[in-house]
């Protein structure tokens, strides 16, 4: 019966420290830029986007800014991605499966 108290205090004192870690992600900040730098991003890691910087030299081709706009997402998700991991595999004593998706 001791065992199941010290492993319940274990699996408390856990969740306590993934509801932390879970703010302190909502308030990270992602930076991104697109591959010349013409589209930057700042989102955070619950993926409120914070900024968008067009640069006007792209304003006048959609296709180029489309394009821009799917590859600095991306490039911001991967980044919001190893943060996530980083940060939970610490709360969760590096026990985190090498696919394991957070769920948020």
């Amino acid at each position: 019966m001791k065992d199941l108290g010290k492993l319940l205090s274990q699996a408390r004192e856990m969740q306590k420290n993934v509801k932390k870690t879970q703010k302190e992600l909502e308030r990270t900040i992602i930076s991104a830029e697109s591959n010349k730098g013409f589209i930057k991003l700042e989102i955070s890691c619950s993926h409120k986007i914070k900024s968008i910087l067009i640069e006007d030299e792209v304003l006048h081709d959609k296709k180029l800014i489309e394009k821009y706009l799917i590859e600095v997402f991306n490039i911001a998700n991967r980044k919001i991605d190893q943060e996530t991991k980083s940060k939970m595999s610490g709360v969760a004593g590096g026990t985190l499966p090498p696919n394991f998706k957070m769920p948020f």
